[in-house]
């Protein structure tokens, strides 16, 4: 079988001294220490403190992966984790190594693709100026992908609007 192409190298061990790890093994809030976890969260203040050192412990332990949208959701929880990860710099700390990622999936309206692109800028010139250990990407379906949609959609009847209806003039519109 030949070789998988590395396509995130600071998850691969050997570039970066870790251990290998055998498998994915995904962290719960849970294992988090108690007293991160019991950390109040009335105010937003508060809310933000905890999640932030949520994520300090998460990022200073775990290798993590942000796939984000930029909306409001995710764009607040990777906020939080750079601002986190450039806090334990700060400090001295260790950050493990992380990655960014975001989807393209060419269907998009190009407006939101290209705002996606450019937050994802923004996001890796973070990276680089607190020398984080992390990379943004941007994930696409393959041209294969693409060539089979296009021979779908090449064969596919065209529907139109009112067919069954009396509409003439959509019907017109469409010959």
């Amino acid at each position: 079988m030949p070789e998988q192409a590395v396509l995130f190298p600071e998850f691969h061990t050997h570039l970066i001294g870790h251990q290998a790890v055998e498998g994915f093994s995904p962290v719960t809030i849970a294992e988090a220490p108690a007293e991160l976890r019991a950390m109040a969260e009335g105010e937003i203040e508060e809310k933000i403190a905890k999640a932030k050192a949520i994520l300090k412990w998460l990022m200073s332990n775990h290798r993590t992966a942000y796939s984000t949208s930029f909306g409001k959701d995710s764009g607040t929880v990777l906020g939080l984790a750079m601002a986190a990860a450039a806090e334990l710099v700060r400090d001295g700390q260790t950050v493990q190594p992380f990655v960014v990622l975001t989807c393209d999936t060419k269907v998009e309206n190009p407006l939101i693709a290209q705002l996606a692109r450019n937050e994802l800028v923004k996001v890796q010139a973070w990276i680089d100026r607190f020398g984080l250990p992390g990379s943004a990407h941007v994930a696409t379906p393959s041209l294969a992908n693409e060539a089979r949609t296009v021979k779908r959609r090449s064969s596919a009847k065209r529907s139109r609007p009112c067919a069954s209806l009396t509409c003439a003039s959509s019907r017109a519109a469409w010959r």
